[in-house]
Parts: C-alpha cells; structure tokens; sequence
C-alpha cells in the first residue's frame, strides 16, 4: 500500500481519488444499511472502485475529446 501511495502523484491523489472516495463513502452512509460490516465494506469498496473507474473515463475523455475539437 505504502508503494502503491509513493507512485502515485499527490495532485492525482488529492483531485481524483479525495472526492471519488468522499462520494462512495457519503452514498454508503446513506444508503447501506446490511446489518454486516463485511457486507458494507465490499459494498462501499465497490462502489469506491465503479466511481473511480467512472470518474478516470471521463478524464480521459475530456482532454481528449477538447483536442479533437480544436
């Protein structure tokens, strides 16, 4: 985990993965109430891990949709 924090950029980190978790975890407070804290933490490491990939798509996206505009 430690090397995995250490390749990452802390600009990437702050802007990406701070909100993307900040979201995953509000929508897991609200909504997953299972009665097992084993079955809200996949719960909300899935939907951590669908709202990063959803959220890296679209900075993929955008750039590269703005080049071929212009």
């Amino acid at each position: 985990m430690v090397t995995l924090i250490r390749a990452l950029d802390t600009t990437q980190v702050a802007f990406r993965q701070v909100v993307v978790f900040a979201a995953a975890f509000l929508l897991a407070e609200t909504f997953y109430k299972f009665g097992s804290f084993t079955l809200e933490l996949f719960a909300f490491l899935g939907t951590w891990g669908l709202l990063d990939g959803v959220s890296h798509a679209l900075f993929e996206w955008l750039p590269g949709r703005q080049r071929t505009g212009t």
